[in-house]
């Protein structure tokens, strides 16, 4: 699961994305409407947090299973 499911604030379309592209203060466009998303902690965008959150999620744990 190296992919993250983005679901878009304007459009409501959902896409996946790499973990890597997604860190705080970053965004990527939308390939359906071109709206960007950025992902922040305070973000309004409640999908746009939930994104950020399993990128994070993702991340620690693939850090968690290196070092094991």
């Amino acid at each position: 699961m190296s992919k993250i499911k983005i679901v878009c604030g304007k459009c409501t379309k959902a896409f996946n994305e790499q973990h890597s592209k997604i860190p705080g203060g970053l965004s990527v466009i939308c390939p359906a409407c071109a709206q960007p998303i950025v992902f922040e902690g305070n973000s309004e965008d409640l999908n746009a947090r939930k994104a950020l959150i399993a990128a994070r999620r993702f991340r620690l744990e693939a850090r968690a299973a290196q070092i094991s």
